[in-house]
């Protein structure tokens, strides 16, 4: 061993360069991978703490109330939503109604980490005076039991000066009526609280079904709006939604405040004082509004129509080039204004114009003009490539809306602009603008390939494969085939299990056979051969009654399937008479004459024909 471990050293050395020399190559060929810019920033953001001991906190909002006003009870878990579930068994007391109204979950910034707040709201209402205590409620969080405390309502008669409603969220749409497909302005009222403050307005959501919201089309001020009559100071969120079902729809919105974290710009006119430290995140909601959603009419739909509905204004359409040659490209823009969101406003389809080629439309990022005036624009460009030389303005482009103010469609089609197509021996440098030398440069013209020699393979009718009469019995021959091996595979399980019925099909058939070659024997006046046939007919049609081989059986044997009085009759006879012939034919030196034998042929086929009754 002793002089082994010098090599070994070296070996370790060797290799330890090598492996150095390795990393030093990859270090300096292998460049560090890009971070994804989503993946940064969730890494930047706070850890979640989700570690927390269970806890609720409640509000009753207000302690006192009118007969039949509605006050909130609002529970708070320090939890995940999805880990919450309860309360379980409510019972509230007699003669007061506690119903579930809202429930949702927002993350709170404490310390320099992120807390779960879960909270879950309940209406009350009572409509007679008293004091409403409500108990304790069994709640679980992450799979244990936990206690919510209870609180006391007092309905009374007799107000107090200073009492406020609950506090609750206020949902205005800008109609009540509107059609399937519509783009609708909502705006959720906060009213500012009794110490004249406004706070902001996060984890704003909808509730309803039948509607869309577009997130992206949110807008948020602080101003003086008009709120049962009377001015005053509230936040205010702008909100586009989309109505989709047709009918009487119940929308809700719901909120947690946020108190001085705004969460985009906002617009502030007016005074107004805003609460500093940290936000109480307590869940709003409003009262359901109900709106009246409508389909489209059938009557009077132009081409082009893809689901606007509004007004929608179309300035005049810009050609990139009026004069070009075959085959070379144009760029067709036009813009559309609105003072509703165009955000879901797609480009219209391009027709099929003979003569052009024309590429689907796709929006393009143009600064607004001085003609929007504020309102809201988007630009479509489309490529057009003319095929045909006659052609003298670009094809029109249909395009529809529904226009809200007329109820009736309206026509918005890109019209068609006039073009000169510039033949190739009159075109020159510096005519069109986007000339080049290498786009001037002539082709070689296409020619026809030389002719074959020989004919190709015929065919006798143009007629696909599919249309063709025997296509569908081609199609149906593995349905069938599959089918018919099922039947035989069923039939043959059944033979197996009844071999009963098996030994009767086999001698009904052999028996027909052999009572064929008895008539054969009998017309050509064989007496012997008739013989032999009519025994062995017997012995097949009595086989299947005896566990033995049909030539085993003898007369006796077949006699005692007849009863008493066929067996001392004309057929016991007649059976006897075939077996006596047969048995002197067999052992005796000297056969008798049987020409007499074929003469017992009709009785010899009645007895047959009973016996083949019995299989």
């Amino acid at each position: 061993m002793k002089t082994q471990l010098p090599f070994y050293r070296k070996l370790l050395s060797c290799g330890g360069v090598a492996v150095a020399a390795l990393g030093t190559v990859t270090a300096q060929t292998n460049s560090p991978a890009p971070v994804n810019p989503m993946v940064q920033a969730m890494m930047s953001l706070p850890p979640l703490n989700t570690a927390l001991p269970a806890a609720i906190t409640v509000e009753l909002d207000p302690p006192v109330v009118a007969p039949g006003e509605v006050a909130y009870f609002r529970m708070k878990f320090n939890a995940l939503d999805s880990v919450v579930a309860g309360p379980v068994d409510v019972v509230p007391p007699a003669g007061l109604e506690m119903t579930p109204s809202a429930r949702g979950q927002v993350l709170q910034l404490v310390g320099g980490e992120m807390r779960p707040v879960t909270a879950l709201n309940f209406r009350v209402r009572a409509a007679q005076p008293g004091r409403y205590v409500i108990p304790e409620l069994l709640c679980e969080v992450k799979g244990q039991p936990v206690f919510a405390p209870g609180a006391t309502l007092t309905v009374t008669t007799n107000l107090p000066a200073n009492h406020l409603p609950a506090r609750q969220l206020i949902l205005r749409p800008a109609t009540s009526n509107a059609f399937a497909g519509e783009s609708l302005t909502v705006m959720t009222y906060l009213p500012q609280s009794a110490a004249r403050t406004i706070e902001a307005l996060t984890a704003l959501q909808f509730i309803g079904a039948g509607f869309l919201e577009n997130k992206n089309a949110f807008r948020q001020r602080i101003g003086r709006v008009e709120i049962d009559g009377q001015p005053q100071m509230a936040y205010v969120g702008e909100s586009q939604l989309t109505a989709l079902a047709a009918g009487a729809q119940k929308i809700s919105v719901q909120a947690f405040t946020a108190g001085n974290q705004f969460s985009g710009p906002i617009v502030i006119t007016g005074s107004t004082t805003i609460p500093g430290g940290v936000p109480s995140y307590t869940l709003l909601e409003s009262e359901p509004v109900t709106i009246r959603i409508q389909p489209l009419p059938a009557e009077g739909l132009l081409p082009g129509f893809a689901g606007f509905i509004g007004e929608l204004t179309r300035a005049q359409p810009l050609l990139s080039t009026n004069a070009l040659r075959i085959g070379d490209a144009l760029q067709l823009s036009v813009t559309f204004r609105s003072e509703q969101s165009l955000a879901h406003l797609n480009p219209p389809a391009p027709p099929r114009a003979s003569g052009w080629e024309i590429f689907p439309g796709k929006i393009v990022d143009t600064p607004p003009s001085a003609a929007s005036s504020g309102q809201n624009e988007i630009t479509f460009a489309y490529t057009m490539i003319p095929l045909h030389p006659e052609a003298r303005q670009t094809p029109v482009i249909p395009f529809s809306i529904f226009d809200r103010e007329k109820l009736a469609y309206a026509d918005r089609s890109i019209p068609a602009l006039p073009i000169r197509i510039i033949p190739d021996a009159e075109a020159v440098p510096g005519e069109l603008e986007s000339w080049t030398a290498a786009e001037t440069a002539r082709e070689k013209p296409l020619g026809l390939a030389a002719l074959a020699t020989a004919p190709s393979k015929t065919v006798a009718s143009l007629v696909p494969l599919q249309l063709r009469p025997w296509f569908f019995g081609v199609q149906l021959a593995p349905a069938l085939a599959l089918l018919g091996l099922w039947l035989w595979d069923r039939e043959r399980r059944f033979l197996v299990a009844h071999p009963k019925v098996r030994r009767r099909r086999q001698a009904r058939r052999d028996l027909r056979r052999a009572r064929s070659e008895l008539r054969r024997a009998a017309a050509a006046g064989d007496a012997p051969a008739f013989g032999r046939q009519a025994v062995a007919a017997l012995q097949i049609a009595a086989a299947p009654h005896f566990p033995a081989a049909p030539r085993a059986l003898v007369c006796g044997e077949i006699l005692s399937l007849f009863n008493a009085t066929e067996r001392g009759g004309r057929t016991g006879e007649v059976i006897r008479a075939v077996f006596a012939h047969d048995e002197a034919a067999s052992f005796a030196r000297e056969t008798n004459d049987a020409a007499s034998l074929c003469h017992l042929h009709p009785e010899l086929e009645l007895v047959l024909e009973q016996m083949e009754g019995w299989l």
